[in-house]
């Protein structure tokens, strides 16, 4: 078996596979004995009519076909193998010709990808100046996000956290009761914070049944 190979355009590769008669007979041989053997032939038994015999009652062109489907896959795989070219996709089968036999594929193989001198490529960055207002603005938040809340025995004060006891009713009837709601006070127009712990306060709140009741 004798294998060439032509590198093409697109990561294609061009590989010719040319048979020796020895092994072009051989495969016929066994090609025409499959096809005696499954199809009966007249006067013979299964798989022993003579080659001739088969040529003239198939015709060349069908025991060429059934070698083909039973070695060529073989045959092409040494053949990639010996040409050391590894298939990236699906191969196409580009010509076949017989006395010699000469199988052409045409093998999808990786792409190649050449790097210039990256080594010299400079990317100029941009400086950010940041203002020691900026950094003590993002401490503060840093600070109250991460900050630990301790309990303390005064009257409540703006910017603590509260927890609540909420009882909601309508009509003097309970509807939910929250035994445990954190709330972080905050200013309110026109009221003052005098509100000691443990104290309680009522608010009345007019909604209809769609109505959506958010405390801020």
């Amino acid at each position: 078996m004798k294998v060439t190979t032509e590198e093409l355009e697109r990561c294609l590769v061009l590989v010719t596979v040319e048979i020796d008669s020895k092994k072009e007979n051989d495969i016929l041989q066994k090609a025409a004995k499959r096809i005696a053997k499954e199809i009966k032939i007249p006067g013979f038994r299964p798989g022993k009519a003579p080659y001739n015999v088969v040529i003239r009652r198939f015709g060349l062109e069908a025991i060429q076909q059934e070698a083909l489907e039973k070695s060529a896959d073989d045959m092409i795989q040494k053949a990639l193998e010996e040409a050391n070219v590894t298939p990236f996709a699906r191969m196409d089968l580009e010509s076949v010709e017989w006395d010699p036999l000469v199988i052409k594929i045409k093998v999808p193989t990786e792409p190649k990808v050449e790097l210039n001198d990256y080594h010299e490529i400079r990317l100029d960055s941009a400086e950010v100046e940041v203002a020691d207002e900026d950094v003590e603005e993002r401490l503060k938040q840093l600070q109250e996000t991460n900050a630990t809340w301790t309990p303390v025995e005064r009257p409540a004060q703006l910017n603590d956290t509260v927890t609540l006891a909420v009882v909601e009713k309508i009509d003097d009837e309970v509807v939910a009761e929250h035994d445990s709601l954190d709330y972080e006070l905050k200013p309110v127009e026109d009221e003052t914070l005098e509100d000691s712990i443990e104290a309680e306060d009522e608010a009345e709140l007019e909604a209809s049944e769609t109505d959506e009741v958010e405390a801020e």
